[in-house]
């Protein structure tokens, strides 16, 4: 069995945006700050109380995040991200609808919310921590 699991460089924000994570998705968050690390003496003092590691788990999913790396990081064009995004798909329309509005919040709409050829309703945007999310609530499957 091969498990794909998500890791976030989300720089100085990421125990806010965790966090965000985690009352948008449910789940348990685990947050490792340096300072809990065997490599805490190694690190400078300012990164002392940034995530190291951490942790959003529920049962569908794993999404894990480094406060210590650089953010999402613009391109020469002045574009934000590196090609790619994080897929919700959900079962009904109000998933949809919640989840679009909360993490589009403070962020850019891509792509407004609205049924497609591929979906019963679907939405891109980048939150306000520049990760880009795609919400969808998919179309039955044919038989």
């Amino acid at each position: 069995m091969i498990t794909l699991n998500t890791y976030l460089s989300l720089g100085k924000q990421c125990r806010e945006a965790m966090t965000f994570y985690q009352t948008v998705l449910g789940g348990d968050l685990f947050l490792m700050p340096v300072e809990d690390t065997p490599i805490a003496a190694e690190m400078p003092p300012e990164l002392q109380h940034e995530i190291m590691h951490s942790t959003l788990t529920t049962n569908e999913f794993r999404l894990m995040a480094t406060g210590i790396s650089p953010g999402p990081q613009e391109s020469d064009t002045g574009e934000q991200g590196g090609g790619a995004s994080l897929v919700l798909s959900v079962d009904s329309d109000k998933d949809v609808e919640r989840l679009f509005n909360v993490l589009s919040n403070g962020g850019k709409i891509l792509c407004p919310l609205g049924p497609s050829f591929f979906a019963v309703m679907f939405g891109s945007l980048t939150d306000r921590f520049g990760v880009t999310w795609n919400v969808v609530h998919e179309l039955p499957l044919a038989n």
